[in-house]
């Protein structure tokens, strides 16, 4: 079987970086740290199979490289001189997700109706139906109301968001866990909608028809049985192994084909994204070879980028080469 991950350079193509060298070595440094802590194991890399140790080894050899020649000509020829690079075969799905941010109340009130819900200790086999049906009403799990039905569907599809309370105070609403249910995304959900309507399948346009259509919002959202739960913290957004997110630096893959901790480069041409990242999450709805979903962070600028990049473009993984002695760092 030909493996999708083929052998490739960018030496026609030099890499170059559209980002601040900081954020990429946060990224790296978040990463190394969460490795050293992790028992060692051999993971997937497409058909490859590759130990945790070899992505630490990358990590800290690109992160020399990263010191001493981020931003300049040598930059990719020690790219090319130290590393293997992995493309994967054809085109690559690039989506963004990003931190949501909305006013709540830690009480029921006024306009404040609808609830986050901390993870039920056991667990919960309810359906999202149930659970917007009440089900868990009144258990002492309600972390937060909010009073937009459909920002509050969105932050559960983010994983994260940021609220503002009442009193001026602010927390972050970070994943805690789901109902364990499969995950149907708004193709699946709204599809007769979409034929029966013609308005466009995406969340927007969904919003838009049924806010003052909303108890028939009610059976279309309930066909997404998959229900999340947070806990709200001081800090945030996590991904994998509670690993802070890097704004533009962090991505999720399917952790069936790709390594938590590797070392990629993406270019989505038409964006300007051109950059190393490093695989740090996973999400219900990132699934296959050809979907990476980039992390924007927050703020208008994430929300906009978060909401509308859809494009194709190209994955690399880079693994350190056991053949060329390491660098010694120095700035």
């Amino acid at each position: 079987m030909l493996s999708f991950l083929l052998a490739a350079s960018l030496q026609a193509a030099p890499y170059t970086d559209d980002l601040d060298r900081a954020s990429l070595l946060s990224a790296i440094d978040h990463q190394l740290r969460d490795l050293q802590t992790q028992p060692a194991a051999v993971v997937a890399l497409g058909e490859e199979q590759v130990t945790t140790a070899a992505l630490q080894t990358t990590l800290r050899i690109f992160r020399t490289v990263v010191v001493r020649h981020h931003g300049t000509p040598q930059f990719n020829t020690e790219i090319n001189r130290r590393f293997r690079v992995l493309a994967v075969a054809d085109q690559t799905l690039f989506t963004a997700y990003y931190v949501p941010s909305m006013q709540a109340s830690r009480t029921k009130s006024g306009p404040y109706l609808y609830p986050f819900y901390a993870y039920p200790t056991g667990g919960c086999p309810l359906t999202r139906g149930e659970i917007d049906g009440g089900a868990l009403a009144g258990k002492g799990l309600e972390l937060a109301w909010v009073r937009d039905p459909f920002a509050r569907y969105s932050l559960m599809i983010e994983g994260s968001g940021l609220l503002t309370f009442e009193d001026g105070s602010v927390k972050h609403l970070n994943y805690a866990g789901n109902n364990g249910h499969p995950y149907k995304g708004v193709e699946q959900m709204f599809q007769d909608w979409h034929r029966s309507t013609g308005n466009p399948l995406n969340w927007a346009s969904i919003t838009r028809y049924f806010t003052p259509r909303l108890e028939s919002f009610w059976p279309y959202q309930a066909r997404n049985p998959r229900y999340i739960f947070f806990r709200l913290g001081d800090e945030g957004p996590f991904g994998l192994s509670r690993i802070p997110l890097t704004a533009g630096r962090s991505i999720a893959t399917d952790k069936r084909l790709y390594p938590a901790g590797g070392l990629a480069f993406i270019d989505v041409p038409g964006t300007g994204i051109r950059r190393f990242v490093v695989d740090q999450d996973k999400g219900a709805a990132i699934t296959g070879k050809h979907h990476v979903d980039l992390f924007v962070g927050g703020g208008e600028q994430g929300k906009g980028l978060g909401t509308h990049l859809l494009h194709q473009g190209r994955l690399h993984y880079l693994l350190a080469r056991p053949e060329v002695p390491a660098p010694t760092e120095s700035p």
